[in-house]
C-alpha cells in the first residue's frame, strides 16, 4: 500500500513521504496575470444559475476591461473540475453553496465561504498561489449585494500594468465579516490562546522566530522516534486552525503562527532522515 501510494504521489508530481529530496521551489507568482500581450490570461468562474453571481461576474469583467483593455472570459462552474484549467488564473465567485470550484477549495481547507461566512453585508477575497505547481493562481471571491460595490472596487484598485501589454492583479486577501459571521470567531487573543494553549507568550507582538516559539513548535512535533512514538499531531491541527482563523479574520498574527508551525514540521522531517513518526 505504501509503495503504491508513493508511486502514485510521484507520478502526479507530489512529494512522497518522507519528502526529503526537494529539487526546486514551487513556482509562485504573488501577482495574478490577467492580460499578457493583449490576450486574457485569466477567467472568471461562476454558476450560471445564480443571477447575482452572473451580475458580479459581468461587473468584474467590465471593470477589468476598463483598466486593461481586454475582456476576460466568463466560464460556468459546471465546465471546470478542481485542478482543470492549469496554467490559467481563475477568479472563482461565490461560496461552497454557490460554486462547485469554491466547494472543492473548501473540501481542501483552502477557501472558507458558505451561507454563514462571510455573512450578510460581508465579503471575502482570498488569493491562492501556485496550487497546481504551474505558477497559476486561484482567487476566491464571496460577497452579497450589500458588499458587491466594495468588492468590485477592491479588485479594480488591484489591477495594475506591469509593463506594456501586461496587466496583473495584486495579491488580495481581504475579509469583512457580515452579520452571521461576526460571532463565529472569538476575540483574537482568546482564539490565539485556544490554538496554542501551552505557549506562554502574549498575542500582541507575536514573533514566530522567537526562541520560545521555536522550542514550543519543536516539542509539538517531537515523537521521541519510533521507539517512543509519542502523539505529535497537535502541531498539525494547530497549524490548520491558525490558517482557518487567518482566512476568517485576516489577522496577520495567525498567518505568522501558521508559518511557524509549518516550518517547524518541515524542520522535523528534514532532521529525521529515516522518516518521521
Amino acid at each position: 500500500m505504501i509503495s503504491a501510494t508513493t508511486e502514485f504521489s510521484v507520478g502526479t508530481g507530489c512529494f512522497a513521504f518522507p519528502a526529503l529530496d526537494i529539487s526546486a521551489a514551487r513556482p509562485i507568482n504573488r501577482r495574478t496575470s490577467l492580460v499578457s500581450n493583449g490576450q486574457p490570461r485569466a477567467a472568471i468562474v461562476c454558476s450560471t444559475d445564480n443571477s447575482f453571481l452572473c451580475r458580479l461576474a459581468a461587473d468584474l469583467q467590465s471593470c477589468i476591461e476598463t483598466r486593461a483593455g481586454v475582456r476576460l472570459p466568463i466560464r460556468a462552474d459546471t465546465d471546470i473540475e478542481f485542478g482543470d484549467g492549469r496554467g490559467t488564473n481563475l477568479i472563482i465567485l461565490g461560496g461552497s453553496h454557490q460554486n462547485r470550484l469554491a466547494r472543492s477549495l473548501g473540501y481542501h481547507h483552502l477557501f472558507h465561504a458558505d451561507r454563514s461566512m462571510p455573512g450578510r453585508g460581508g465579503y471575502l477575497i482570498h488569493t491562492l498561489h501556485g496550487l497546481f505547481n504551474d505558477g497559476s493562481n486561484q482567487i476566491g471571491v464571496a460577497c452579497d449585494e450589500g458588499s458587491r460595490e466594495t468588492v468590485v472596487s477592491r479588485v479594480r484598485d488591484g489591477v495594475e500594468q506591469a509593463e506594456p501589454g501586461q496587466w496583473t492583479l495584486k495579491r488580495l486577501h481581504a475579509v469583512q465579516a457580515g452579520n452571521e459571521a461576526a460571532g463565529e470567531v472569538q476575540p483574537a487573543d482568546v482564539a490565539f490562546r485556544a490554538v496554542v494553549p501551552g505557549l506562554d507568550l502574549p498575542y500582541e507582538g507575536f514573533d514566530g522566530g522567537d526562541e520560545s516559539v521555536v522550542r514550543y513548535v519543536r516539542e509539538q512535533y517531537d515523537s521521541g522516534g519510533f521507539e517512543e512514538n509519542r502523539y505529535n499531531l497537535a502541531g498539525v491541527y494547530a497549524a490548520v486552525k491558525a490558517f482557518q482563523i487567518w482566512q476568517l479574520t485576516a489577522e496577520r498574527t495567525f498567518l505568522d503562527l501558521f508559518k511557524a508551525l509549518l516550518w517547524g514540521l518541515v524542520d522535523y522531517h528534514l532532521a529525521t532522515p529515516g522518516g518521521a513518526s
